[in-house]
């Protein structure tokens, strides 16, 4: 679940990548078109071409999060196998700031699953961004993550 919008500092903004590609598909879509260093990766072209969800998180411009953003993604495969192909769209405008920590844990009953999290992370001049990634997932667990 998404923290409602109270509850964010101000110049935070986080949204759901499947909201978006209903509402401003168009926005999603310069996103994934736009040069990126994350480009001709085959891991990444398979994560777009598949991909359903997801977060767009913006730090505007001159804000600082005083709060470290926490994402959690917890697999919870069965017995059948499974992937899961979480996008994260990360913008950072000029002079801004953020901490932002995402846990990748799994609930598997013994069965294998992949998780292949596709992060893009813009950066504007002046800003600053610490990205951190934990991976506590299951031995049937394959993880291939691009940051």
């Amino acid at each position: 679940s998404l923290p409602d919008a109270q509850s964010l500092p101000a110049g935070v903004t986080i949204r759901p990548l499947s909201k978006l590609l209903k509402s401003e598909a168009s926005f999603v879509q310069s996103w994934l078109t736009t040069a990126s260093p994350l480009a001709n990766n085959p891991f990444v072209d398979l994560g777009d071409a598949i991909f359903q969800d997801g977060l767009v998180i913006e730090i505007a411009a001159q804000t600082t999060c005083p709060q470290l953003i926490r994402i959690f993604h917890v697999e919870t495969a069965g017995t059948t196998p499974a992937l899961a192909v979480p996008r994260i769209f990360l913008s950072l405008a000029e002079n801004s700031q953020a901490d932002i920590l995402t846990s990748f844990v799994s609930q598997n009953n013994g069965g294998v699953s992949w998780t292949n999290p596709i992060v893009d992370i813009r950066v504007a001049e002046g800003a600053r961004c610490h990205y951190y990634e934990i991976q506590n997932e299951g031995r049937s667990t394959y993880h291939t993550s691009t940051t």
